[in-house]
């Protein structure tokens, strides 16, 4: 099976910085999408280095909404997709006590006071910073959407999205499934996926 890889080309850094957002954006409380999320930042998976520049938004993403992706999912994955729009209608926040590994969890208002530049999408004091890291460290600022899943939750699909600097980040999705009472990422083989979306600035 071939598969074709679909890039959303957009402003990441400026999305970051200027991206639509509710007024009270709800929490996010259900225990399955924090399985999922810790299943998502596992070393295994994700670069689990956190240190301490590389922060999560307690907001969640805007997800990519790549069409050729849904249209061409197996069946028993459309739900998810289905699911996963419906949970991303709004945005939500992430709880500082969630398996969340060992980022630091900030909010958009207290990255702003950290980096006061990033209000206006001026990066250059987070990349004077990053640019006095030790040699190895992880650095930028992450954010996953809402996770959507299947009815019987054990099929479920999240995005993240990696912004180093104003010019530089990426947006991928993750698939997971439920075995022994463990969330296990999957392929886009092995979920049957003839389309990857990657979104890139």
């Amino acid at each position: 099976m071939r598969t074709a890889i679909v890039l959303l080309v957009m402003a990441l850094a400026s999305a970051l910085v200027h991206g639509r957002q509710p007024p009270t954006p709800e929490p996010s409380t259900d225990a399955a999408t924090y399985e999922v999320y810790a299943a998502l930042f596992a070393p295994s998976n994700q670069n689990a280095d956190a240190a301490d520049l590389l922060f999560l938004l307690q907001e969640t993403a805007e997800p990519i909404a790549c069409e050729a992706q849904r249209r061409t999912a197996p069946a028993e994955w459309r739900a998810v997709f289905e699911n996963h729009a419906q949970e991303n209608a709004r945005r939500q926040l992430l709880m500082p006590d969630g398996p969340l590994g060992r980022y630091n969890l900030i909010s958009r208002e207290a990255l702003y006071r950290r980096f006061p530049g990033l209000r206006q999408g001026d990066w250059r004091e987070f990349m004077e910073m990053v640019g006095k890291r030790p040699a190895g460290m992880s650095h930028g600022i992450r954010q996953v959407t809402a996770v959507g899943f299947d009815p019987s939750k054990t099929k479920a699909y999240v995005e993240l999205t990696t912004t180093w600097c104003a010019e530089c980040g990426e947006g991928l999705g993750y698939f997971f499934v439920k075995r022994d009472g463990r969330w296990v990422r999957q392929s886009y083989e092995e979920v049957g996926i003839t389309s990857i979306c990657l979104r890139i600035i």
